[in-house]
C-alpha cells in the first residue's frame, strides 16, 4: 500500500532559476497537478546569465540583460505520472513557465554597443531630460516549456511531510521585450530589440535545473 495524499503545499527552489511556493493535488496514487509561484533574484540572476555565456552567448547581449535579470517573477504549471506501482515514489511529467523579467533601467552605452547605435541621436521628446524617471527600460517576458524525473523521499514517523529531488529542462517557445524611454523617441530600435532577444531566447534558453521541495500534506490520506 502506497501512502501518499491528495493536497499538499510545496515550499523549495529550482537552482538555477527561482525560489517558489506552491500547491499540488494528487487526485490519484498515480497522478498529480500543481502550481506554484516562484521569484528570480540573487544569486540566481548571475547563474542564469553565466549558462547563457557558457553556451556562447554574445557578451553585449548578456549586459543587456543584466539587470533585467536581477528580479522576476515565474508562474509554473505542471502534471506528474507516478510509476513504479510498488511504491510510486518515481514520477515524470511536463510543466510550463511564463516568466515575468520586471522593468529595470539600462544604461545607453549597453543598448550602444549591443545594438551598434548612438541613443544620443534619437529625438527628445515628449519630456525633457531632466525630468526624466525611466530614461530607458527594458521589460521581458518569456515562456519556457520542459519535463522533469523526480523522486519523493519519505520522513521517518512524518508521513505528512516528504522531500521531492529532481532533475528538469525545459526549452524556450515564445518571448517579448520592451525597450521604452520616457524622453526619447526609441522607433525601430524597439522593434530591433525585441526581434534580437526572441533569436537569444530562442537559442540559449535551454535551462537545466535540480529542483528540491519540501511537501506539507494537508489531508493525509492512503491509496
Amino acid at each position: 500500500m502506497v501512502s501518499s495524499q491528495s493536497q499538499s503545499i510545496k515550499l523549495g527552489t529550482e537552482i538555477p532559476t527561482q525560489y517558489a511556493l506552491g500547491y499540488e493535488d494528487r487526485f490519484h496514487e498515480g497522478f498529480a497537478v500543481h502550481g506554484q509561484i516562484g521569484f528570480l533574484f540573487y544569486p540566481y540572476d548571475k547563474m542564469m546569465l553565466s549558462l547563457f555565456e557558457g553556451y556562447g552567448a554574445d557578451r553585449n547581449m548578456v549586459a543587456v540583460l543584466e539587470a533585467n535579470f536581477e528580479t522576476g517573477m515565474i508562474i509554473e504549471f505542471g502534471a506528474n505520472y507516478f510509476f513504479s506501482k510498488q511504491t510510486r515514489k518515481n514520477y515524470v511529467g511536463p510543466f510550463c513557465q511564463w516568466v515575468n523579467l520586471f522593468k529595470s533601467n539600462i544604461p545607453d552605452y549597453v543598448i550602444n554597443d549591443a545594438f551598434d547605435v548612438d541613443l544620443n541621436t534619437y529625438p527628445i521628446g515628449p519630456i525633457p531630460k531632466s525630468m526624466s524617471d525611466e530614461p530607458l527600460t527594458l521589460s521581458s517576458h518569456f515562456l519556457q516549456v520542459g519535463l522533469l524525473v523526480g523522486r519523493r523521499f519519505s520522513f521517518y514517523k512524518k508521513p505528512d511531510i516528504e522531500l521531492h529531488v529532481e532533475l528538469a529542462l525545459s526549452k524556450n517557445v515564445y518571448s517579448n521585450s520592451v525597450l521604452a524611454s520616457d524622453y526619447r523617441y526609441l522607433g525601430g530600435l524597439i522593434d530591433d530589440v525585441n526581434i534580437t532577444l526572441k533569436d537569444f531566447y530562442k537559442k540559449y534558453a535551454l535551462i537545466p535545473s535540480l529542483n528540491i521541495y519540501f511537501i506539507y500534506k494537508l489531508n493525509y490520506q492512503k491509496f
